[in-house]
């Protein structure tokens, strides 16, 4: 039985039916939940845990207290013998959504191995660390969100760029991943974006519903997450190292709140 105070409680809380394969494990203040499906049994939380809680505390390390008390990773992987439905527009396919006390994946299904344990450990860091923005620090279009006629934001480049350059910069610091593997993914970001033509994120933020700016949607994760690394280098270079663009956003959180 599964009950919520109201529908907006209920709509940012996914739930994953499926026999239960679940770990839970503490990380300061906050209760971390894990539940994997996997219909031919290749991946299992038990599996999964000892990947997701260096991340986790990686992440704890990073905002001190966390924002939430209680927070589940619902993880589904796709058996990839079975087509996925086509759609009519936007991005199909595999990937994940972010909510206020959890995040919902839909990945592929293979043996875990390097590949996976490396996509999931940058998948969760991302999508957790959506909690700092958009979930916290947002425009007001986001607070009053208009479904029926969306009213897009020019912080698109924000929402997913500095967290997608966080999700890699947790990493570095709690050493999960090498300093040399750090710049590799920085570079491969400047070669990424480069294939795209010049725009300008802000526009493209506002108007990204529109089909002339769909084609510039992944560039946030590739020129965003730059954009991050340079505004990080700044900051720090402006204020003699004592305060990077961390600091800012916690800043942010701190003065406006997730309301």
């Amino acid at each position: 039985v599964f009950t919520a105070p109201n529908y907006t409680f209920l709509v940012d809380n996914p739930i994953m039916y499926s026999l239960p394969d679940t770990v839970s494990f503490q990380v300061n203040n906050m209760r971390v939940h894990v539940a994997v499906y996997s219909p031919n049994k290749m991946v299992t939380a038990a599996q999964v845990m000892p990947d997701l809680e260096p991340t986790a505390r990686a992440l704890g390390n990073f905002f001190g207290t966390l924002p939430v008390n209680d927070y589940h990773f619902l993880l589904y992987f796709a058996d990839q013998s079975t087509p996925i439905p086509e759609v009519e527009g936007g991005l199909s396919g595999f990937g994940a959504l972010e909510h206020s006390y959890c995040s919902m994946y839909f990945l592929p299904e293979a043996p875990y191995s390097g590949y996976l344990k490396q996509l999931i450990r940058d998948v969760t860091s991302h999508e957790f660390l959506h909690i700092l923005t958009p979930l916290t620090v947002h425009s007001t279009q986001i607070e009053d969100f208009n479904f029926v006629k969306p009213d897009m934001s020019q912080h698109l480049w924000m929402y997913e760029g500095i967290t997608e350059y966080f999700a890699h910069l947790i990493q570095l610091r709690s050493k999960l991943v090498t300093e040399e593997d750090f710049w590799k993914e920085m570079r491969n970001k400047i070669e990424r974006t480069s294939q795209f033509d010049d725009f300008s994120f802000t526009e493209m933020s506002k108007r990204v519903v529109e089909d002339d700016f769909q084609k510039y949607y992944l560039d946030v994760y590739e020129g965003g997450a730059l954009y991050g690394l340079c505004l990080d280098l700044l900051l720090l270079k402006e204020s003699n190292g004592k305060s990077g663009l961390r600091e800012l956003m916690m800043q942010l959180s701190k003065k406006y709140g997730a309301n």
